[in-house]
């Protein structure tokens, strides 16, 4: 059962408290300075920016971040997935007694 936790973060001058779903610690506070982090360079480029603009910036890149990640693992699981299947066969092959592509004769 996990259990929430409460945390307090400060972004745009502004003190915020909220219960955290996480219940690990690291990660929780993984999150926040990622959060943290990527407001302050939102901050940095709008130069003077409404805070509402700000957090949309921010929540941008952290979006594109997350949708180049999903689009990796996706990728990576198609290719382990044929190497997989493809190492299935060879394996398969020298079990049937096939193995004379792998030991050297033709």
């Amino acid at each position: 059962m996990s259990s929430s936790q409460k945390v307090e973060i400060q972004l745009l001058g502004q003190k915020i408290s909220l219960k955290a779903s996480e219940s690990d610690p690291v990660l929780v506070k993984e999150i926040v300075e990622l959060v943290s982090s990527k407001v302050k360079s939102a901050e940095k480029r709008s130069k003077g920016g409404i805070a509402s603009q700000i957090l949309l910036l921010a929540l941008l890149e952290i979006a594109e971040e997350y949708v180049k990640a999903k689009h990796r693992t996706i990728h990576f699981k198609r290719e382990v997935g044929e190497k997989s299947e493809n190492l299935n066969q060879v394996l398969v092959g020298i079990m049937e007694g096939d193995n004379s592509e792998y030991s050297g004769q033709s």
